[in-house]
């Protein structure tokens, strides 16, 4: 299954008609190998394996997950030495058809998929990945590399996978006992995939965004996943070791342009000193200490570490691809608990490389839509309990979601408050933001709840689920932001000094490309990602189902009027931070769109560096390259204020001091070289 699956499910409550007949696809015989698919938050549907009398092996997945339905079965044939020679996926997904094929005729393979589509040379050893389908083609894909004596094999549409083991586990459900054996794909995208195996190297379970687990071993999830995250977490300190190194002494950038937060400007020829974790120097005439390392920077642009203020922290994984970004702070708005603490925890005593965390409690009510893997509440007592606890875990706010009772934000605001904690999120269904806003809300996340404020009276009742997305999708273009209700609207955001993060480039690439088209926070990593990756960029954007009227036309001019909406926003001082919602390369498209909106180059960087962090209360410790802010540094090849997309060229990444080599990060998440310019 593709990666998008899970971004869109954490980021998205979302139904969709069926473009291909739930009736039309196969049907489980009885006795057919059956996985549940479940979360924290309980069960969201189940997926069953069968092979038919001529050999076909067949596979059915329904999954309904805070609204958002995927619906597909996938018939494979495989050759004799156990890799796929014909394939077929049918059904629907969250951006239309889910069709996909692959066929072997003679010394050709040829394969399309609502992705792409090509042809290649069939030889053995070659092995097809799907773009979608059900977790039975990861299944295929790990039989295939068990037969295969090096467990590795080259890919089709590219790149190579190979497969190896990591932990050991014995479970018991019941008077029922299995040993268990976890194993990781590597190739098929920026973080290992983990599958678990039985006695006899049969697909047991997999653990991730959601886990499949056989239908009576539901108990033993958290079992799992705690082995296959200790077991991952051993490998943590040596990549740690390899990529991050500590300067024998001091460090002097020397002839860089530099960003100056003072001024929203660039200094051009200016000279950085850094000793230990802090700036002790800046200017044209820096001298270099005995024994310093000196980093010649003609034609380079240095800039502060970047921020990402809607993040959403992953695996292990997720710190060098967010650092060979240039993100070395992030705002973590909402995540299970107890894991981003435990990572959090890693990174803060040197057993995990990854970007500073900054912890925001996600809460949301309890019902279909609640978001799986926040702390749910049934009650304001539940709630401000949840709240003290946070505090006393290190949580510096809180993000109440779309199941929240409006009637419940006022008390639960003031119970953040009273705990120095501050109040942001979604806006509960039924509630306009301007109310929210009212009852303490400090920041609103995501541009499409903001302008919920000039929604029908039927969009707002629903903006927890389908509405969220395709409410603004069909009515943003018609908004008059010059008139009631959002001119007052706006005008509050901007007395109060409301803080916006409009994840502009989320609603980019879901509301403008169809299928296979790249979304532009895309477009320069095309040919340099794992090649998984590189087809969900091409997967388009989301499609309205029957029953909502928004269609891609109306998108695409809906998004121009949330570009729109940011340069009144910004216009009137209201404060904007940029967050992505998504991957870290779609951080630098977060800022051009500022710039269409208007900011200047230096205005849109401020949004990514010392604007976040006076945001997060740490202005005057880090997010500027001045003397006794902390040595978050980015050196870039190229002249950001001259370009600012010349920000994704990233060649040296320093946080507290100590030095990466941003190839090398990029090297370590399968991405082959910096991306286009």
């Amino acid at each position: 299954m593709n990666a998008r699956f899970w971004i869109i499910a954490g980021a998205a409550s979302l139904a969709f008609g069926a473009a291909f007949a739930a009736e039309e696809l196969s049907k489980p015989p009885k006795g057919a190998k059956a996985w549940s698919i479940v979360s924290a938050g309980g069960k969201h549907g189940s997926e069953q394996v069968w092979t038919d009398k001529d050999g076909v092996r067949h596979a059915r997945m329904h999954i309904l997950l805070r609204g958002l339905v995927y619906d597909v079965d996938q018939a494979t044939t495989l050759g004799e030495n156990g890799l796929p020679t014909n394939l077929a996926i049918r059904g629907v997904t969250p951006s239309g058809d889910a069709g996909e094929t692959f066929t072997v005729a003679g010394d050709k393979a040829s394969w399309k998929s609502p992705a792409d589509s090509g042809e290649a040379t069939w030889r053995d050893g070659l092995l097809y990945i799907p773009f979608g389908g059900p977790v039975d083609a990861t299944i295929v894909v790990v039989n295939a590399l068990l037969a295969d004596p090096d467990r590795k094999l080259d890919a089709l549409p590219g790149g190579a996978v190979r497969l190896s083991d990591l932990t050991t586990l014995d479970v018991r459900a019941g008077k029922k006992t299995k040993k268990l054996k976890a194993v990781a794909i590597d190739g098929l995208s920026f973080s290992p995939d983990v599958v678990w195996l039985d006695e006899s190297d049969e697909f047991f379970a997999s653990i991730g965004g959601l886990d499949w687990l056989p239908v009576g071993w539901e108990s033993v999830r958290e079992e799992l996943r705690t082995a296959q995250d200790e077991a991952l977490a051993e490998r943590a300190p040596g990549v740690r070791a390899r990529l991050l190194k500590e300067p024998a002494g001091p460090t002097v950038f020397k002839k860089v342009t530099i960003y100056d937060a003072a001024t929203n400007g660039f200094k051009k020829n200016q000279s950085v000193l850094v000793e230990g974790d802090r700036i002790t120097a800046v200017g044209k005439k820096v001298k270099a200490p005995k024994g310093a390392t000196v980093i010649v920077g003609k034609g380079k642009t240095l800039v502060p570490g970047l921020w990402d203020m809607h993040h959403h922290y992953g695996d292990d994984n997720q710190g060098p691809l967010d650092l060979s970004q240039g993100v070395t702070s992030v705002r973590d708005i909402g995540n299970d608990s107890a894991v981003l603490l435990a990572r959090k925890k890693r990174i803060d005593e040197g057993k995990l490389l990854g970007p500073k965390i900054y912890p925001i409690l996600g809460m949301d009510g309890d019902g279909p839509l609640s978001a799986q893997s926040f702390v749910r509440i049934r009650s304001i007592k539940e709630g401000v309990a949840a709240l003290e606890k946070a505090k006393g875990q290190g949580y510096l706010g809180v993000k109440l979601y779309g199941t929240i009772k409006p009637e419940w934000v006022a008390p639960l605001a003031a119970a953040a408050h009273e705990r120095g904690m501050s109040v942001q999120g979604h806006i509960p269904a039924g509630m306009r933001p301007s109310a929210a806003v009212a009852a303490g809300y400090d920041g609103i996340n995501h541009i499409n709840f903001l302008v919920m404020e000039g929604m029908p009276e039927d969009v707002l009742k629903t903006s927890n689920g389908l509405n969220r997305f395709f409410g603004p999708g069909r009515h943003a273009k018609d908004l008059d932001l010059a008139a009631a209700p959002m001119a007052p609207f706006l005008a509050t955001l901007a007395e109060k000094k409301t803080v916006v993060d409009p994840t502009l480039a989320v609603y980019e690439s879901i509301f403008v490309p169809e299928q296979g088209e790249v979304a532009p926070a895309n477009a320069p990593f095309i040919g340099t990602v794992p090649p998984q990756i590189e087809r969900e960029f091409k997967s388009g954007g989301l499609v309205a189902p029957e029953g909502y009227t928004a269609t891609r036309a109306d998108m695409r001019e809906s998004f121009k009027a949330l570009v729109e909406t940011v340069r009144v926003l910004h216009e009137m001082g209201v404060p904007i931070v940029a967050g992505t919602d998504g991957y870290p390369s779609d951080l630098i498209r977060e800022l051009e769109l500022y710039t269409t909106a208007g900011m200047t180059v230096g205005e849109a960087l401020e949004t990514a560096t010392d604007g976040a962090a006076r945001v997060m209360g740490v202005g005057d410790k880090v997010g500027s390259i001045a003397v006794g802010q902390a040595a978050d540094l980015v050196l870039v090849d190229g002249d950001v204020a001259a370009d600012l997309g010349a920000l994704r060229q990233v060649e040296l990444v320093m946080m507290g001091g100590k030095t990466m080599d941003a190839q090398a990060l990029r090297s370590e998440v399968g991405i082959t070289g910096p991306p286009a310019h």
